[in-house]
């Protein structure tokens, strides 16, 4: 009977601890968008349609002979995500994955940052563009950048 007791409580428990785990997948396929040239106010971005993504390009002075890199909008979501450091130069890891509980995604930058080999330090700014399988309906994105 003790075993039995035993054996309940820690089902239970087991229970009770899996209903506080969130779902959290990887999810494969980000690929790096080089988009060099493009006009925005915005330091976070999630572009679902190609009507969206022409607006980047509207600086007909700055872009005028700028092509931009094509992206199918029924297959991709474009993400970007403004940061800037101060250092000699900075590497990025990139990774996403869905909380399908709280239906999001989340857009994880980490910057390392390097001082050594030059005099001076520089600021360097990037926007982190990736694509990334479309974003499914009533998705949010949340943005997480760590600096090492």
């Amino acid at each position: 009977m003790r075993v039995a007791a035993i054996w309940w409580y820690i089902a239970g428990v087991m229970l009770l601890w899996g209903c506080n785990i969130k779902s959290i997948v990887h999810i494969e396929g980000i690929e790096t968008v080089n988009i060099a040239c493009f006009v925005t106010e915005n330091n976070e971005l999630v572009i679902n349609d190609a009507q969206s993504y022409e607006l980047l390009f509207t600086d007909t002075v700055n872009c005028q002979n700028y092509t931009p890199p094509v992206i199918d909008f029924n297959e991709r979501t474009l993400l970007a995500k403004r940061t800037e450091v101060n250092g000699c130069y900075a590497f990025y890891t990139r990774s996403v994955s869905a909380d399908t509980d709280d239906e999001k995604y989340i857009y994880e930058i980490f910057i390392q940052i390097g001082t050594a080999g030059c005099d001076t330090a520089k600021q360097i700014v990037n926007y982190n563009w990736v694509t990334v399988p479309k974003l499914p309906d009533k998705y949010e994105v949340e943005f997480k950048v760590t600096y090492k």
